[in-house]
């Protein structure tokens, strides 16, 4: 994804393979789209319908995290309307963010 005034780089995305559901990792290297990276910002998972998707950190899945500290965390949602018209056509979109003050919190 890039600005269209000067065609400035903003973040990259990738559909990861092997999911369930659509799963994509989000980074801010233009290059490097690994975990682990010092872009890696997270993920977003879709629901079965690809109605709903989920916005995660870096964190880990809950079941693998060794630790309660390295569970991911949820940091919004975008709801999609299914549309009247079946599979073609624009659909309605909710994105859901928390509220951060100043201070990042």
């Amino acid at each position: 994804m890039s600005l269209s005034d000067g065609n400035k780089f903003l973040l990259n995305g990738k559909k990861r393979s092997g999911n369930t559901t659509s799963n994509y990792m989000i980074s801010l290297d233009q290059e490097k789209l690994k975990k682990g990276t010092n872009g890696y910002l997270g993920k977003v998972r879709s629901n079965f319908l690809g109605t709903e998707f989920y916005l995660y950190d870096t964190g880990e899945n809950p079941g693998k995290a060794k630790q309660a500290e390295q569970i991911r965390e949820q940091h919004g949602v975008i709801q999609y309307e299914t549309n009247v018209l079946g599979s073609k056509g624009p659909r309605r979109m909710k994105v859901l963010l928390p509220n951060v003050d100043n201070a990042g919190q």
